[in-house]
Formats: C-alpha cells, structure tokens, sequence
C-alpha cells in the first residue's frame, strides 16, 4: 500500500486517499486506508495501529456503507466544499462522510491524522470536525464519550460491531445517561440497562477500576463527557458484539493483546438483576433482597431464584410524616436527579417536600434524588469487610423514605433555628471549658513556678552566713512553732544551691563521716568559718518527723560545750541540717579519757558535795528546764552517801516537777539529778 503525496498524514482537496494509499500518523503510530474485516468481501474506511502487527481496527468511517465493488480506484476525497466523500471503483459516490451541510464552522481544507488515532478535518487555523466526537466501537486514550449538544449527533456512544466480520452497528451501545449523574452505562438496542460503572467521585467510578488508567470528567460549552489517559502502555476500551466492555492491554512480549477488565464481570454487576427496590450482595444467598420495610413482589418467582419482579413497600407512604432510613454502603441507584445545594439538611428537605421523592443522598455539594423506583443497587464488598466506604470508592450511604421511620428528622428546616442554636451550644460549651482548663493550668504552673521562686528567695545564701550572728539569733521563739510543740526554735533555712556550692557538690573529699541519719560533710564558707551539713540518706529510713524531733532535742540543749544548731534545708525533697562545725577530736576521746583524769574529776565533785557546793558542778549558763531539781541535800533529805552516785528520776512531791523525757528515734535523753 502506497503513501500519500502531499503528506504521510494528511490529505487535502486534490489529493485523495486511493484503494491503494493510507495516512500514517506523523509518529507512525496509527494509519488509516481500506480495509476487509475478517472473511468478508466488503470494504471500509477505517483507522488502525501501525506499529501492531495485530491489526486492530479502531474506527471506521463507513461502516453501514461499505464498499462492495472495491479497486484501487476506490477513494475518499476532499472536496473543494470541504465535504468528505467516498468512491467506489466506478468513480460513483457511495457516501459523504462529512458534509458541509451539517453545520461545520468553516470550510475545512485539509484532513490529518494524529498520533492519537484521531483523524481531523482542518481550516488551516483550527479544527473543525474529528473522529473522537464519532466513536465506533473503541474508546482510546483522550478520546470522548458523552454528549455534546453542538453536534446533530449529539450522544458520542461506543456501539458494538454486529459481528468479527461486519462493523456496521450492533445491539449493544456504550455512554452516559443524559439525564443521569455521570457515570458509564451499558444498553442492549439502547433501551435496555445492562451495566453501569457506579457513581463517579471526581476520581475514579464506583464499580470501573482504574489501575492502569486515570480517568476524567470534562465539562467544556455544550459538552460533558469522560476521557481517559494511560501511562507509558498502549490501551483501549472495546464494546464486543457479544455485550462485554473490554479494557485491552497490548503486550509485547507476546505480541498479542491481554484483557486485563471486563464487564459486567458477575451476576450483581448485570443492571438491574434484583429489580425495583432490590439489593445485590455477592457475599450472600442468595444475592437478591429487598431494602428494608420492603418485601418481594412476587415470592413465588424469587423462591426460583427470579428477582426480576423486584419488590414493594409493606407499608404505604403517608408524604406528611414520613422520615428516613439511612442505608449505608452501596452503589448509587440508576435515574437520579442531581442538584447542587448547600447542606445535606437543605437535601433531606428537597426530597421530604416531594411526595414522589422516595429517597436521597447528598456528597460534595452534590444532592441525589430518586422519584422513582430504586434499581440496580449493590452492596460494597468493602462494607463486608468493614474497610473504609462512602464516596471515597465510589460506594455511598443513601436515605430510604419510609413511614415508619421517626419523623423527627424531617422537620429540619421548621426547626432549622432551633438547631442552629443546639449546634452553637455543641460548638461553644467544650471551646469554653477546654479555655478555662487550659487557663487553670497556666495559672496553676506560673503559681508553682513562682511559689518555687520565692521560696528559694526566702532561703538564706549559706555562703554569706556568719556564726558569730547566728550566735545571738537563736534563740527561742513563739512564732513558727512545730505541730504539737509549746515552743519553737527559730532556725534559720539556707538553700540547697548554697549548700552545694559549700559542700562543693557533696564531694567525698568533704565528708566528715556517716550515721545511721545520713552522710555529713563539712562546708566552707566564704568568711573562712566552716559548718557541718548532715544530709539525709535515700536510703535512710528517717524522714520529716524525726528531723523535727532532732531539731526540736538540740534547740532545747543550748551550751556552749555542745555543738550549735545552726539552720536547716527542706528544698527540692531534701532533708539537711546545718551544725556547728567542731574541727578538734571527737566527744568520745573525752568522755572515755584516761583512768586518772576520772578519778581526779570524782574527787572534786565529792569534795563540792561534801561541802554542800554541788550546784558550781553544773555550768552556769546552761539553760535549765523548769523539771530539775534542786541538787543541795536540804531539798532532798536522804542519808548522807558514803561515796558519790547519780541517778536518773526523782521528784520534789509536785507534779508538775516530774523528769522531762525527749525521745528520738525511741531513745531517751532523761535528766540527770545527784542524790
């Protein structure tokens, strides 16, 4: 087959397309010529792939025209009036394919086919006419089905082939319901529903996958129709005489085209399969049941498996009182009317105020509404297995009109204040709860912080301390006493900061040693003068109440041959006090000295009794408690001892001069009186 001269892809008036010539797209991708399909004798005009050795005819320009005398002096010319005309072998008009008369914007001067496998007749400036807005029986990539009011034939259809060897138009046809939301239909003598892709979401359909394929839906002037594109894979929807759409994908590593979707693909996807008012679930059987306050129409027909009959209300409607029964997950039923409006209440409303609306469903602005009987519904898989549903995957949730559900629902714009003053409650009563909690908890972390700050504004610096000072400041006071004590001692807090930095971070180089209260380390202040601190183990047993005790046991003690009470440290969970540190030996070297110096110190204090001088035993500023007792023998009448000896106890015959008993940690200081 020979090329044509003004171009491998165009021809123009003058220069025909003869029996013997074809277009080839400027790619190489598609070509157009003559052809005979199968075993037949006749001959069309028609589109096909170039670089598939399968052919596969993809549109035909004659195809209830063909020719049945062919030669190479058969053609399809462009007239000098912009008409496309075909020939036979006779030179005698068979068909004007296009024609002037059908309204064409312009005259068109030449024909090209593209890369896309569509042929456009062209002014020279734009285009005028193309085979996209006439398809056959394929629907390839960017090209259109729909409507499109500017052309006589306004419906742009996919109509099968009446058999492998005759492409004139056959029984099935393949679009969009003009009347309908969009979505694909399948119709037998363009009556009869056979399929339907579902409902589309503005991505994808509800029963059409789309793996390979990203589908679109075009508004543009007087048209509205779907198109689609395919990635880096040669594809094409195909309406077979035998009733299947077919998404064909070539191979080519085997050479051969593969059918990777075919519809309908099982007995729920057959239009209308249940009837009116019948729902088809695959997961169930058998498939077919009626929606809820429904019952079969003719039982005896389903009982054989023919739902054909549908079904029918067991109750009338009352229009007045009527309310809904919401219906969740399943495909969008055949015939609705869409409208655009503002809220799903203002949809409910549109459909409760017609008495012949029987049902609703409102998604994106969209308002669906059903005057009539509810056909071809089908449960989502998905909704069986509780993935996500709605208008995500095409599936929705519909309202059902039912007199027997609650009418309450229905007055919804009667009510329509009344619920607008509920939904400003809903809104503002957590907004102003969630407001004062979240200042409640502002307040209650700037109170810690700064209950925090002052307090440790309010501790002493252990640094800058002085002992010479604090010599003269303790004293007993009555203002911050200890629960359950008469009296208090008024004892001075320094911070933990300041004790860290004395004890340099309680370094073992200044520990002192370790009781059974804790560790005690010595602290050096910033005078030179040092202090003992004695920390409370972790790991003690001890805590508040017997550090209370031990302050209490000392403060009570003052003399200057006992160590001082110098403050104390109740920050960040600590449990410190602060002595007077005593850099000489321990008490113990003194109290167990040598044999010698206790027997001279026995001799004196005889010596002082037997002279009735007992009271110079006892120093003289050391502050006596109102329980002892005079230490002279003409207070006490006892014998008059024959060596020294000291007891604990006694009592002068009042009760108020009994022993005075400190105990600490269960171990008992008593007082000492001579006899």
């Amino acid at each position: 087959m020979s090329e044509v001269g003004l171009g491998l892809d165009t021809i123009s008036s003058g220069h025909p397309l003869f029996g013997n010539q074809s277009l080839v797209s400027k790619g190489g991708k598609f070509e157009m010529g003559f052809f005979s399909p199968g075993k037949s004798t006749n001959f069309y005009v028609g589109i096909w792939y170039k670089n598939i050795p399968v052919k596969t005819v993809v549109w035909v320009a004659n195809r209830e025209t063909p020719l049945r005398r062919f030669s190479d002096d058969s053609r399809l010319e462009l007239a000098e009036d912009g008409s496309l005309i075909l020939f036979n072998e006779s030179n005698v008009k068979v068909l004007t394919v296009i024609s002037t008369s059908v309204g064409l914007s312009s005259v068109p001067v030449k024909g090209v086919l593209r890369d896309d496998g569509n042929f456009v007749l062209s002014d020279g400036v734009s285009i005028v006419w193309d085979s996209f807005n006439y398809p056959t029986d394929t629907w390839l990539p960017h090209g259109k089905v729909g409507v499109d009011e500017s052309l006589i034939n306004r419906n742009q259809l996919l109509t099968s082939w009446k058999n492998p060897n005759d492409p004139g138009e056959g029984e099935f046809s393949f679009g969009i319901d003009e009347g309908a939301s969009p979505e694909l239909f399948m119709w037998r003598n363009r009556s009869k529903v056979l399929w339907r892709s579902g409902s589309w979401n503005d991505h994808k359909f509800a029963s059409l996958e789309s793996t390979f394929t990203n589908f679109s839906y075009n508004l543009v002037e007087q048209a509205r129709y779907f198109s689609y594109v395919s990635e880096n894979i040669t594809s094409r929807f195909v309406l077979t005489h035998e009733g299947q759409i077919n998404q064909m994908l070539w191979s080519e590593s085997t050479q051969s085209w593969a059918i990777y979707l075919s519809y309908p693909r099982d007995s729920c996807s057959i239009f209308a399969l249940c009837g009116s008012f019948g729902v088809c679930d695959l997961n169930s059987a058998p498939s077919c049941s009626c929606f809820e306050g429904f019952v079969p129409r003719l039982p005896v027909e389903w009982s054989r498996a023919d739902w054909s009959s549908g079904c029918v209300r067991a109750k009338a409607l009352k229009c007045s009182n009527d309310g809904f029964i919401r219906v969740k997950g399943i495909s969008m039923p055949a015939d609705s009317q869409s409208l655009s409006l503002d809220s799903a209440q203002v949809c409910e409303y549109a459909c409760l105020r017609n008495c012949s609306c029987i049902a609703y469903s409102y998604s994106r602005s969209r308002c669906s509404l059903w005057t009539g009987d509810l056909l071809n519904t089908q449960i989502s898989v998905d909704f069986h297995n509780k993935q996500k549903i709605g208008n995500v995957n095409g599936y929705i949730d519909i309202y059902l009109r039912s007199s027997e559900a609650p009418a309450s629902r229905s007055g919804v714009l009667k009510k329509k204040k009344h619920s607008y003053v509920s939904l400003a409650l809903y809104i503002t009563i957590p907004i102003v709860i969630t407001a004062i909690l979240l200042l409640y908890l502002l307040w209650y972390i700037w109170r810690k912080k700064n209950k925090k700050r002052d307090a440790e504004e309010a501790n002493e610096n252990l640094l800058s301390f002085s002992l010479d000072i604090s010599g003269q400041q303790n004293t007993y006071s009555n203002s911050n006493r200890l629960e359950g004590e008469k009296k208090d001692f008024n004892l001075p807090q320094f911070s933990f900061s300041s004790i860290c930095a004395a004890t340099d971070n309680f370094s073992s180089a200044n520990k002192l040693g370790e009781g059974g209260f804790g560790p005690v380390y010595k602290g050096n202040l910033s005078n030179g003068q040092s202090v003992a601190v004695k920390r409370l183990s972790k790991r003690s047993g001890q805590g508040l109440d017997e550090l209370k005790n031990e302050t209490i046991l000392i403060a009570k003690l003052q003399h200057r041959n006992l160590v001082r009470l110098l403050g104390c440290c109740l920050e960040q969970d600590e449990k410190i006090l602060i002595y007077e540190h005593l850099p000489n030996k321990s008490l113990d070297f003194f109290i167990f000295a040598p044999a010698e110096i206790y027997v001279l110190l026995q001799i004196l204090a005889w010596e002082l009794w037997k002279t009735e001088r007992v009271l110079e035993l006892i120093d003289s500023t050391l502050e006596l408690p109102a329980s002892f007792l005079p230490l002279s023998n003409e207070h006490i009448q006892l014998n008059f001892p024959k060596r020294p000896a000291f007891t604990s106890g006694g009592s002068s015959g009042s009760g108020k001069d009994k022993a005075y008993n400190c105990s600490v940690n269960n171990l008992t200081a008593s007082e000492i009186h001579g006899r």
